[in-house]
C-alpha cells in the first residue's frame, strides 16, 4: 500500500473504531480522507479484518452483538436507508405506520418500510429486511426539514378526522419551542387541515380549547 493509501485507510479505520455498533457508512462519508478509489479499497480492507461487513454495495456497517440472541445483528433499516441517500444527496422520509411509529402515535411495526423519496423508485434488501424508496414529486418534500417532512406524512397518513387532541398533544410533548415555530413556518403551503393542526401544536392548545 502506498502512503496516501495507507494514510486513507489509517483515517477512516480510527473514525470507524470510534463510531457506535451498528453504525452504517457509505464511500462519501470519507472523500475527505482521500480520492474514491483509495476509500473503496480501504473499506474492503476493514471488511477482511472483520472491523466492519457490507450490507449492499457501497453501504458497510459495524456490527452490533446482541447479548439476547447471541450474535451480531444487522443494522437498522433506517440506518441503512438514510446512508443510501445520504451519498446520493436524496431526501428521505418514513411513510405510513413507520413514521407514526417514530413519532410514539403508533406501536405498530411494519414488516416492510417504505420511504417517500425525491429520488428513484428502488427496492433493498439486507439480510431478512426489506424496503423500498418510492419517489413522490419534489414539491412534496424539498425544502422541508426531516422532521417537518415526517409529521406531515404521518398526519396524511392518519387523515384529518383522525388527527385529534391526544396527537396534537404528543406532538406538542416531542417537539421543542424552535422546532414549533419551524412547523408553521415549513408547512406554509400544505394541505389546509394539516397547516391548521400544525397551528395548534405551536400555540400549545388542543383543538377543545380553540
Amino acid at each position: 500500500m502506498d502512503e496516501v493509501k495507507l494514510n486513507t485507510w489509517q483515517h477512516i479505520r480510527k473514525d470507524i473504531r470510534y463510531a457506535g455498533a451498528g453504525k452504517v457508512f457509505v464511500l462519501s462519508d470519507f472523500v475527505d480522507y482521500g480520492d474514491y478509489e483509495a476509500v473503496k479499497k480501504a473499506l474492503q480492507k476493514l471488511c477482511e479484518e472483520g472491523i466492519i461487513r457490507r450490507a449492499l454495495p457501497g453501504v458497510y456497517y459495524r456490527p452490533a452483538f446482541s447479548s439476547i440472541l447471541r450474535q451480531d445483528v444487522p443494522p437498522k433499516t433506517e440506518a441503512v436507508a438514510e446512508a443510501i441517500a445520504r451519498n446520493n444527496n436524496w431526501t428521505i422520509i418514513p411513510e405510513g405506520e413507520k413514521g407514526l411509529n417514530m413519532l410514539g402515535l403508533s406501536t405498530q411495526v411494519p414488516a416492510h418500510t417504505v420511504f417517500i423519496t425525491n429520488g428513484p423508485s428502488k427496492k433493498y434488501e439486507v439480510g431478512k429486511q426489506k424496503f423500498e424508496f418510492r419517489h413522490v414529486q419534489p414539491k412534496n418534500i424539498v425544502g422541508l426539514s426531516a422532521k417537518t417532512a415526517l409529521v406531515v406524512e404521518a398526519l396524511k397518513n392518519l387523515g384529518e378526522q383522525n388527527v385529534d387532541d391526544s396527537i396534537v398533544t404528543r406532538l406538542q410533548a416531542i417537539y421543542t419551542p424552535e422546532e414549533k415555530q419551524k412547523l408553521l413556518s415549513e408547512t406554509k403551503k400544505v394541505t389546509r387541515w394539516i397547516r391548521e393542526k400544525m397551528a395548534l401544536v405551536v400555540q400549545d392548545k388542543g383543538m377543545s380549547n380553540v
